[in-house]
């Protein structure tokens, strides 16, 4: 009887709800993250000093993460959809470059499974496929790097020497975050083929702070050979950093819509209106678009609304992949309605734009779990209204009521079409003659 409760258990887990190819990833690459884990474990013994410095890293690990609970909630929750980061690489990267691997890997499951307890204990029923990924990624990250320090440290693990350790520490932790994200992106691809790199990377400054909690690491590491009582010195500046890095965050999330990604409304406005007058002073024409997914509502009734929110953020990662980067702007204008702005472009190019974009979002097929157990793909079509500047006004105002009633035409006539302010009446006044 408890056989069978503990396999009915087994199989109810949600990772096997997940679609094939995902399934198989995730599999394949925890299945690997053991395999190394345990074969450079047996290579490489552990001696007395090791676990000294383990237990103070791992003291040290425990203080920053539980003195830093409450911001770290605040970041995650500031972060939105792109990486979270939490700054766990300071001490699995220290302990990557003075202890075996077999230790080193230990910090990665211990720092990562201790995260993973606070947010178990706060929200019950967190999935806990997407933690033991998670931690496999940073496994096998880790034994890469490791295999790049023994190559290049004969007596590692122990502190480099000289600029030519330096230079053999620096590609470590090159490969450690190359095998990281390119992991991720992986099964990212897999169970959302339309999300766009921005999305999986993050911005610029998301590296910037990882890149600096790997300098920490390697400090503390140093520290701790040298005098272990100094390793207190990055612990204390970190805990200073965190609310640092919880500031920026909520910059980013103050201009961007916490669900899909994109601008928020009223940042788009902002930006938009600046960008139109910087234009207009150049005497280049800007195009804007309103973008309403077709009977949205269907699919919230259908699938639920959890369904709907990853549609949202699906065609936000088409929209975003689409565009001129750093040079359009893409927002969400309320509920399944997107803005975009795209400086220096004529009638033609921003028809062809809007074109292209509504065939890209009825091209997305969305995994969804079906009511039958199966996995079922969701399917979504979009009308575009578009409207130029100057030729349909010189202010924002202006332009987004003329998209938005070229949108009312696109809807009128069908949905999943794309509509230039003025087609429609200039085709019923010809219709009329």
């Amino acid at each position: 009887m408890g056989d069978r409760a503990a396999s009915a258990g087994i199989g109810s887990w949600p990772v096997w709800r997940l679609p094939r190819r995902v399934l198989w990833c995730v599999l394949v690459v925890e299945a690997a993250a053991v395999l190394t884990a345990l074969y450079t474990g047996l290579r490489h013994p552990v001696t007395d000093p090791d676990w000294e410095r383990a237990a103070i890293l791992a003291a040290c690990a425990l203080v920053h993460l539980e003195v830093t609970r409450a911001s770290a909630r605040q970041s995650r929750m500031a972060s939105g959809p792109g990486p979270y980061v939490d700054q766990k690489s300071v001490w699995n990267f220290a302990a990557l470059v003075i202890l075996p691997p077999a230790l080193a890997t230990a910090m990665v499951l211990f720092t990562h499974g201790y995260s993973y307890l606070r947010i178990w204990v706060a929200q019950k029923g967190y999935p806990g496929y997407r933690w033991v990924y998670s931690a496999a990624t940073v496994v096998l990250a880790t034994q890469a790097a490791a295999a790049v320090l023994q190559v290049g440290i004969p007596d590692h693990p122990a502190l480099p020497v000289g600029m030519d350790g330096l230079l053999v520490v620096a590609t470590a932790a090159a490969v450690r975050w190359a095998v990281n994200y390119a992991l991720v992106i992986l099964v990212l691809a897999l169970s959302q083929p339309r999300i766009g790199m921005r999305e999986v990377l993050g911005n610029a400054r998301d590296q910037r702070i990882e890149a600096s909690s790997v300098a920490f690491g390697f400090c503390a590491a140093a520290l701790l050979v040298f005098q272990p009582v100094y390793v207190v010195a990055p612990l204390l500046a970190l805990l200073a950093t965190q609310h640092t890095v919880l500031i920026k965050q909520y910059e980013r999330a103050a201009q961007t819509d916490a669900k899909t990604g994109l601008l928020n409304s009223d940042w788009w406005w902002k930006r938009a209106e600046q960008a139109i007058q910087r234009e207009l002073t150049r005497g280049s024409q800007v195009g804007v678009l309103m973008a309403d997914l077709d009977h949205f509502k269907a699919v919230n009734d259908t699938y639920g609304h959890l369904t709907g929110d990853d549609v949202l953020v699906t065609v936000a990662g088409t929209i975003s992949a689409h565009l001129r980067r750093d040079f359009d702007l893409a927002g969400r204008f309320g509920g399944e309605e997107f803005a975009v702005l795209l400086p220096e472009m004529g009638e033609d190019e921003l028809r062809a734009t809007a074109e292209r974009l509504r065939q890209k979002v009825g091209a997305l097929r969305v995994p969804v779990q079906g009511k039958g157990g199966g996995v079922e793909s969701v399917r979504v079509t979009v009308s575009i209204g578009a409207a130029v500047c100057p030729r349909n006004g010189t202010d924002l105002d202006e332009l987004v009521l003329c998209a938005d009633d070229a949108l009312y035409d696109a809807k009128r006539l069908g949905r999943n079409r794309v509509c230039l302010y003025g087609d429609v009446e200039f085709e019923e006044s010809n219709a009329a003659g």
